[in-house]
């Protein structure tokens, strides 16, 4: 329970960001069709890069990068390497 008697709920980072998109979204009275354009990814990118590591085992890392709109030219960001991120997670991590 919060502080104000509502039960509390976790949010993902995803939901936060649809949150809000969706309040942003409402206050300039953006489009339907703009709205659905903008929040879905224009390119989806999912790596696997094999290293071999200093005792001679080779280890495989994933690698993510979630454009979302390329429409003024290249996207900004970098590849996210890590073993807790998920693609979810990386939409979460919208601007690109």
């Amino acid at each position: 329970m919060t502080a104000t008697g509502r039960p509390s709920r976790t949010m993902t980072g995803k939901s936060i960001v649809d949150s809000q998109f969706e309040r942003a979204a409402n206050l300039i009275n953006l489009d339907d069709y703009m709205r659905r354009i903008l929040q879905r990814p224009f390119r989806e990118v999912q790596v696997e890069v094999p290293v071999r590591m200093d005792d001679g085992r080779i280890e495989v890392f994933t690698g993510y990068r979630i454009q979302h709109n390329g429409a003024r030219g290249p996207c900004k960001g970098g590849i996210r390497y890590t073993r807790t991120r998920t693609t979810t997670r990386c939409w979460a991590s919208r601007p690109s």
